[in-house]
């Protein structure tokens, strides 16, 4: 035999070996509305244009021939990077996000599903998970993420609050559920499970969220009815809305403040006539959903007899009531909340934060996080001396709050603050910690439960770049490699 003919023989004999243990792995992605989509992954060295995908009803199909052992990929849908929300198995793909994991098991015949599922799925439409019930009662949302500590929904129904429509797991079965009254319409939205923004599994239609994801959509085709009469502690009256606050015994005040009077904590004086220690008053409103709260000798108070709240923004609870026609009251689920004034209740910590940006010319400074439902316009910041630096003072509750700070609209996490968190949607939350005992914070000096005092040295980088250059920037691991941080 010559040399030829035994080098091809082992050629041949290498590369049949290596396909003997292949199986056929089915990658599956639903995307009605896409123009194109395909797989890519370690399989094919993240070539986002080598493994096309076809269309089959809403579903995006194809085959490849994979070698045993876990495989990392994500689908490419119309140029968006997306990971398999049907697939449970995914890994860091070092960007903030996940990649989804294909795992072929040695002795694999095929074909198999990429994420896991049954081949009998493929052309079945995905259920979804958000329905209308007939009797008009609301539309109800689930999602499955056991030992998770929070889970909220967040969408164009809301104005994307991530904090402000939370998910109960009544039962413990790790399914978190919430019912919302949307009126008939298409909505996106997404899950926020433990300060991450995810998509809903079993969405059956999905949308480009912008920032190289997907939001899931749900069509409500029948608005929601109109809920029961409350009792509760506001009554319904012919000259306005009574709301009635037992004390259990005379105070000092008891106002009710809301945001009907600006959330004025002396604006609408509440009387005990009779000495029982109940307070009622009568405010004249107008149709609509309301929030409000008790002001008991300076102390801001839920309303103990109306089980209908909102988060306040700073970790506690508005009560919430809607008003009919005609003065009458009816109960409402949750709505995003208006957050009370920064005065906050009773225990509450004042956390000083403070920018200072890089650049000149900024006009606007604002802090936005967890405590206030994102909402940028909740705490602006002021530069009182003009030496550059923007403030402010927000009270906080004990515990963990996320924030970042929003310079003219652009986002930015604190680049004095080294205790962060993903954000979900590729970059990172700053987090402040309160403790028992503070008297006063600053949000960049925290540390978590259990954290490890970091020593800090200043190090001098110099450069010579000539005269003709005219700003010099310094990025590393320090700051993320940020290049309009360090100047």
């Amino acid at each position: 035999m010559s040399r030829m003919s035994i080098v091809l023989s082992l050629i041949l004999l290498t590369t049949f070996s290596g396909l003997a243990g292949a199986a056929d792995v089915v990658f599956v992605h639903n995307a009605p509305s896409a123009g194109e989509v395909y797989v890519a992954g370690s399989f094919n060295g993240w070539n986002a244009f080598e493994h096309a995908m076809k269309k089959q009803g809403g579903n995006w199909v194809v085959t490849l021939d994979l070698e045993p052992g876990d495989h990392d990929y994500k689908f490419v849908v119309d140029g968006a990077w997306t990971q398999d929300a049907q697939n449970p198995n995914a890994t860091d793909d070092g960007y903030g996000g996940k990649n989804s994991i294909a795992m072929v098991d040695a002795g694999t015949d095929g074909p198999i599903m990429a994420n896991g599922g049954d081949l009998g799925d493929i052309d079945a439409p995905v259920a979804a998970s958000a329905t209308a019930p007939s009797s008009g009662s609301g539309t109800e949302f689930h999602y499955s993420a056991p030992g998770a500590g929070s889970v909220n929904i967040a969408g164009e129904f809301n104005d994307w609050n991530p904090t402000s429509d939370s998910m109960s797991d009544s039962d413990g079965d790790g399914v978190f559920t919430i019912t919302l009254p949307l009126a008939a319409g298409r909505y996106q939205y997404k899950f926020v499970v433990d300060g991450n923004w995810l998509t809903d599994p079993d969405s059956a239609e999905l949308a480009e969220d912008g920032f190289g994801g997907e939001n899931s959509v749900v069509e409500v085709t029948t608005g929601a009815a109109p809920a029961p009469t409350a009792a509760a502690s506001v009554a319904s009256s012919g000259g306005g809305i009574e709301f009635s606050y037992d004390a259990g015994g005379a105070v000092g005040s008891c106002y009710v403040a809301g945001d009907f009077n600006s959330w004025n904590p002396t604006g609408t004086q509440m009387d005990d006539p009779d000495g029982e220690g109940v307070y009622t008053c009568t405010v004249d409103l107008a149709s609509g959903t309301i929030m409000y709260k008790f002001v008991v000798d300076g102390n801001w108070l839920q309303d103990p007899a109306n089980p209908n709240g909102a988060e306040d923004g700073f970790g506690g609870q508005n009560s919430i009531l809607t008003v009919g026609d005609g003065a009458v009251v009816v109960t409402t689920p949750a709505v995003a909340a208006t957050p009370a004034p920064a005065a906050g209740g009773a225990g509450d910590i004042p956390v000083t934060f403070k920018f200072t940006p890089v650049i000149s010319g900024v006009t606007s400074v604002s802090v936005a996080g967890s405590f206030n439902g994102w909402d940028s316009d909740a705490n602006p910041m002021n530069d009182p001396e003009e030496d550059g630096s923007y403030e402010t003072i927000v009270n906080l509750s004990r515990g963990e709050h996320q924030y970042k700070f929003v310079v003219d609209g652009e986002w930015h996490s604190d680049p004095n603050n080294s205790n962060e968190s993903d954000d979900g949607l590729g970059g990172q939350n700053s987090l402040v910690f309160v403790r028992a005992g503070d008297k006063a914070v600053k949000a960049a000096s925290t540390q978590g439960a259990g954290a490890a005092a970091v020593g800090l040295r200043t190090v001098p980088f110099s450069y010579a770049a000539g005269s003709s250059v005219t700003n010099v920037f310094l990025a590393g691991s320090f700051n993320d490699w940020n290049d309009s941080k360090q100047r």
